[in-house]
C-alpha cells in the first residue's frame, strides 16, 4: 500500500469512528443537560418552597410585633392613668393639709392677738423683763 492510500484508509476510518463518536457526544451531552434541568427545576421548586415558609414566617412576626406594640402602648395608657390619677390624689391631700395649716395659723394669730392685743404702732408687741435681784 502506499501512503495515498493509507491516508485515504485513515480517512476513511477517522470519518467512520467520528459518526459514532459524535453520536455518542451528543447523547452524552444530551443526557447532562437534561439532569442539569432536572436539578435546577428542582432546586427552583426548593427555593420556591423555602420563600413561601419565610413569607409566612415573616407576617406571622410582623403579626406578633403588632400585637406586641398595641398591648405595649396599652399597658403604658393604662400605667399613665393610674399615676395621673396618684398624683391627683396626692395634689387633693396636700391641698386639704394646706387648708388645715392655714386654719391653724388663723387659730394661733387669733389667739395671740386676743391674749396681748394687736400692735397698732407696727413694732412687735413686747412684755417688760422680769428683774432679777442679783
Amino acid at each position: 500500500m502506499t501512503t495515498i492510500e493509507w491516508l485515504l484508509a485513515a480517512a476513511a476510518a477517522l470519518l467512520l469512528g467520528a459518526a459514532p463518536g459524535a453520536c455518542w457526544a451528543t447523547l452524552f451531552v444530551r443526557r447532562r443537560a437534561a439532569a442539569i434541568g432536572r436539578t435546577v427545576d428542582e432546586l427552583e421548586q426548593r427555593h420556591g418552597i423555602a420563600l413561601g415558609q419565610l413569607r409566612t414566617q415573616q407576617m406571622r412576626a410582623q403579626a406578633e410585633l403588632e400585637q406586641t406594640c398595641n398591648n405595649l402602648k396599652r399597658q403604658l395608657k393604662a400605667s399613665a392613668g393610674k399615676s395621673s390619677a396618684q398624683i391627683a390624689r396626692v395634689e387633693e391631700r396636700m391641698r386639704v393639709a394646706y387648708a388645715e395649716f392655714d386654719g391653724l395659723r388663723a387659730q394661733l394669730k387669733s389667739l395671740d392677738t386676743a391674749m396681748h392685743g394687736g400692735p397698732t404702732d407696727g413694732f412687735a408687741a413686747t412684755e417688760p423683763m422680769p428683774v432679777s435681784k442679783f
